[in-house]
């Protein structure tokens, strides 16, 4: 096994994985704070910001595992930003019910931005 494995195995972590993402054109989410979870976004296609409260965006690309401590509070959007809608509006807006790809703007598999979400 390698390390990291090593250390999910050793802290017993139990994940949930919430959706994954096909996001296009100008688009930005505010993910709430969830205590006492550390919630991750896989970059499997594109590239994006993320921007944790109180720190500088980092630019995501196809590979990136982005993990965010402590439940805090960001953003993920197509550029850098500080204001972005609460995720539950995006789920509205979009129509997501839990199943399926969570999409926002017209599809366009060679121009679009898809991560797989979820937290430990």
């Amino acid at each position: 096994m390698d390390a990291v494995s090593d250390v999910f195995d050793l802290l017993q972590l139990r994940g949930t994985f919430y959706f994954r993402t096909d996001f296009s054109g100008s688009w930005g989410t505010t993910v709430p704070k969830l205590g006492h979870a550390a919630r991750f976004h896989y970059t499997v296609r594109g590239e994006c910001w993320a921007k944790v409260e109180g720190q500088a965006p980092v630019r995501l690309s196809a590979g990136d595992f982005f993990m965010v401590p402590h439940g805090a509070s960001h953003i993920l959007s197509d550029r850098p930003i500080d204001d972005a809608p609460p995720l539950e509006t995006v789920l509205r807006s979009a129509g997501y019910d839990g199943r399926h790809v969570l999409s926002n703007g017209v599809h366009d598999s060679e121009a679009s931005t898809q991560l797989i979400c979820g937290h430990f």
